[in-house]
């Protein structure tokens, strides 16, 4: 494949716009999630052995909250 044959980032093919009020949160939602749980279980618990298996525990129940949350507070935003 030669230079010329890679796609560039305008070729690439996106996600239709239809979607984005569902793929947006989402992101949003597990990477919030997953940054303030890792965070707040560092300073709960400290660098411990197993860390990574308590902060995925926290990160999961963490999530199942903030995906709820996020699409109502978000539609709340663009209602006002």
């Amino acid at each position: 494949m030669s230079h010329a044959d890679t796609p560039t980032i305008r070729q690439r093919r996106k996600l239709p716009a239809r979607y984005s009020a569902i793929v947006t949160p989402l992101f949003i939602s597990i990477l919030m999630s997953c940054i303030v749980s890792g965070i707040s279980t560092l300073n709960g618990v400290g660098l411990i052995s197993g860390f990574v298996n308590v902060w995925m525990q926290a990160w999961g129940t963490s999530w199942r909250c903030c995906h709820v949350n996020v699409p109502e507070v978000a539609g709340s935003m663009i209602r006002a």
